[in-house]
């Protein structure tokens, strides 16, 4: 990882913890779902997709990401890519082409 991805990733997972409504220690932390064009922009970096995008969201850890995820369905038609960040968040991004 280059120092350039490194600010990256460190930016990504400021604008997920801003975003976060309502957490205490007692409660798990929700997975956050964007429309694409809502997203916070350092997470729309994240995107390879070319333009394409319909979603985006934040898996908190352990990163499992539910099926209703899964490329075929509304929340990504044609493709779902999956990129993950240090410690053990998951940013994953929807895409209708």
């Amino acid at each position: 990882m280059n120092r350039k991805d490194a600010l990256t990733w460190r930016d990504a997972l400021a604008a997920y913890h801003a975003a976060r409504h309502r957490y205490t220690p007692d409660t798990p932390e929700p997975i956050l779902v964007w429309r694409f064009a809502d997203a916070p922009e350092e997470l729309q970096r994240l995107s390879q997709h070319g333009g394409d995008e319909d979603w985006l969201a934040v898996v908190p850890p352990p990163g499992d990401v539910p099926a209703w995820m899964d490329t075929g369905t509304s929340f990504g038609v044609f493709r779902v890519s999956e990129r993950e960040l240090p410690g053990g968040y998951v940013v994953v991004i929807g895409a209708h082409a």
